[in-house]
């Protein structure tokens, strides 16, 4: 047969302090893994925004390469200059679009 130990005033607290720890324990699980299931969405989210932003700005630049090198044609044919004429007039084209575009930006942004 089993000698069955008297408890004390210690075997309480002890016992009291294990079952505070455990609640505390498992409120921070709770509330740790609801961080981290927002933290994981939102990641997901900015990631599918990233991905879309990445092939727009990719296909843009895939069209800017052709449409750049059918103007560079077209100035070929048209007007009959060479191959160095024509990438300087694209190129100055281009840069003049984008200074326009950068004043504008500016003007929104105030």
């Amino acid at each position: 047969m089993a000698i069955k130990k008297k408890r004390d005033t210690r075997d309480y607290i002890s016992e009291g302090f294990d079952v505070v720890k455990q609640g505390v324990g498992a409120f921070a699980r709770s509330k740790i893994e609801k961080i981290t299931d927002s933290a994981e969405a939102r990641f997901m989210a900015f990631q599918d925004r990233m991905i879309k932003n990445a092939l727009s700005v990719l296909l843009f630049g895939i069209a800017v390469v052709f449409f750049s090198l059918g103007a560079l044609n077209l100035i070929k044919e048209l007007f009959s200059l060479s191959n160095s004429t024509s990438f300087l007039i694209i190129g100055i084209v281009l840069v003049l679009i984008g200074i326009i575009v950068k004043l504008g930006n500016k003007k929104n942004k105030k």
